[in-house]
């Protein structure tokens, strides 16, 4: 009984710092911005947030160059939908958070979303959801 007693507690506590930690994520993302990508399918990107972090890729050579930033990096696709940030070292709850954010641009009758997000207070920088193709649209307007 003592072992289970240990083991719902150790649980416990494990569910909360990951929701404390999702919460602070969350409280870092400003300025979401729907559209100025190309879009993905909605059904893989909602498979990359709903399966994180298995589709880690993490592509971290310089991806694309653009206009507003110099590089931009991909650590992580599934099907037609890849995520890009400025950063090549984010917080990987940062960039699940992010994505999870971004969702709320979908299209739902056109099954596609894009969009980005600035995720302050980490070193994720700017996040962009959108096709593969995408890099640098993503960051080319601001």
């Amino acid at each position: 009984m003592k072992l289970i007693t240990t083991l719902a507690l150790a649980s416990y506590a494990s569910a909360a710092a990951l929701s404390s930690s999702l919460t602070e994520a969350s409280k870092r993302q400003t300025n979401l911005r729907c559209g100025g990508a190309e879009d993905s399918q909605l059904a893989d990107c909602q498979h990359l947030y709903d399966n994180w972090p298995n589709y880690l890729d993490a592509t971290w050579d310089a991806l694309c160059t653009t206009n507003v930033v110099q590089r931009a990096y991909n650590p992580a696709c599934y099907g037609t939908c890849c995520v890009f940030t400025t950063s090549n070292a984010p917080l990987w709850d940062d960039i699940h958070t992010a994505v999870g954010t971004i969702l709320d641009c979908r299209s739902e009758e056109k099954g596609t979303v894009n969009g980005q997000v600035d995720v302050g207070g980490s070193k994720a920088g700017r996040i962009c959801l959108a096709n593969r193709n995408s890099c640098g649209d993503c960051f080319d307007k601001d």
